[in-house]
């Protein structure tokens, strides 16, 4: 018929072992962490800082209108 049934899951070579069409893997299979590495190291140290304080909801906003930042230019 040339459907493939959407309930199979994996990777290729799962699905190809499920068909019956590969007796084993040819590489391991991949783990969460081949899938999700680690970025720690890449993110350590690297605090965002602002240069203005942040304007809350309710502060005067700062283009000078008088309103609530909310109010105002929060739209």
């Amino acid at each position: 018929m040339g459907i493939v049934d959407i309930f199979y899951a994996g990777d290729l070579e799962e699905v190809e072992m499920e068909l019956g069409f590969r007796e084993t893997r040819d590489t391991p299979p991949p783990t969460l962490a081949d899938m999700f590495p680690d970025n720690s190291e890449a993110t350590a140290g690297k605090t965002y800082v602002r240069e203005t304080p942040k304007v809350g909801r309710n502060d005067p906003c700062p283009c000078g209108s008088g309103k609530k930042y909310k109010r105002c230019c929060l739209h």
